[in-house]
């Protein structure tokens, strides 16, 4: 197993059992730029979803301007942003380790034999969509385009606007939209069961695409493109069975589970770690004008058809169960069940 260690002022990839592994990036202090004293959580996450023979053979995603004669090692000419530096590095690892899961797919189909075409038809997708892209944000945007195209609007029109969205978006908070989606994968692969690996989640995971499109229209709505940010909502309807309104806020880590008729209204707000199964409805209750749709705390969890109806706030760590209608609020840690909704239980919680 390796150790990572990941600071502010340098990133080392260490396998303390063999030194002819070892790699050390070192990053002097005074060409750093940092935002955030913290490792971002969403490297430290992708450090722990990824093998240790990625990490082994991983070498940093661009080339040092040039090496260093005092120290033998890798120098930079310009300031580095050690923020985007580890963002590069968390997104590469995980795209690396979608590509070897792509390949193991294809592996796997070899082993048998199964006369009609089929090893064609995965052989085919899986290029298409995986091997043949340098990057995350290509492969994702090329998928996800090739799902909305229609003769209407042919792929290569959404793809334009999809990677432009990855690669330059942002969340209303500032959160880059290619982190954001990171995020969710790593999301599932932690919470769903039924998840294999990263390349399963990437590849075959309609709530995550919708999840990654819906970012893209709030992306686009929150920057005044309010009409394409429609287009956006309604093809996804469309395709995916998911309706999000565009200027409806999700946070970080968001899964949505099987995601069949999922239903976010315009001011809700899905707050950090938060699953949501099929079915469930985030609405007003037709009573209300502005801010008129439920607010979620972090990690909570919506059974599959519940609806939460009104301007109510669901507490931090609450669980709606199945089919529940909830019309008030919903304190942290607590279980709400039944129609109306009523709270079963509260969690206790031990403060050390």
């Amino acid at each position: 197993m390796l150790r990572v260690c990941v600071g502010n002022f340098h990133v080392q990839f260490l396998a303390p059992s063999s030194k002819d592994q070892a790699a050390c990036y070192y990053i002097s202090p005074a060409l750093c730029r940092s935002r955030n004293p913290q490792v971002p959580s969403a490297i430290a996450a992708s450090f722990s979803h990824v093998n240790a023979s990625t990490l082994a053979t991983y070498q940093l995603p661009f080339a040092p301007a040039l090496i260093s004669k005092s120290t033998g090692l890798p120098a930079f000419a310009e300031p580095l942003d050690m923020d985007d530096l580890l963002l590069s590095i968390s997104v590469d690892l995980i795209w690396r380790e979608i590509r070897n899961d792509a390949l193991q797919m294809g592996r796997e189909e070899n082993e048998i034999y199964l006369d009609m075409g089929a090893s064609e038809l995965l052989a085919g997708i899986l290029q298409s969509t995986v091997l043949q892209w340098h990057s995350f944000e290509e492969a994702l945007s090329a998928l996800l385009a090739s799902k909305l195209s229609s003769e209407l609007a042919p792929k290569h029109r959404w793809h334009a606007v999809i990677h432009t969205a990855f690669t330059k978006g942002s969340s209303l908070s500032g959160t880059p939209i290619r982190s954001l989606i990171m995020e969710d994968l790593i999301a599932i692969k932690e919470r769903d069961p039924a998840c294999p690996s990263l390349g399963h989640a990437f590849l075959y995971f309609k709530g995550f695409h919708g999840i990654q499109l819906h970012r893209v229209a709030n992306w686009l709505w929150q920057n005044g493109q309010r009409s394409l940010a429609t287009l956006f909502q309604s093809r996804v309807s469309e395709v995916f069975g998911m309706d999000i309104h565009p200027a409806a806020q999700l946070g970080s880590y968001i899964m949505m589970d099987h995601a069949t008729g999922i239903v976010i209204g315009e001011t809700a707000r899905v707050g950090n770690g938060c699953t949501l199964l099929h079915g469930v409805t985030l609405g007003g209750n037709g009573k209300q004008q502005g801010d008129r749709h439920p607010k979620l705390g972090m990690n909570v969890l919506v059974g599959a058809g519940a609806s939460i109806l009104g301007n109510v706030t669901i507490g931090n760590g609450a669980k709606i169960g199945a089919s529940a209608v909830v019309l008030s609020d919903i304190p942290s840690f607590a279980t709400a069940v039944g129609c109306p909704a009523k709270v079963s239980c509260i969690a206790s919680i031990d403060v050390i």
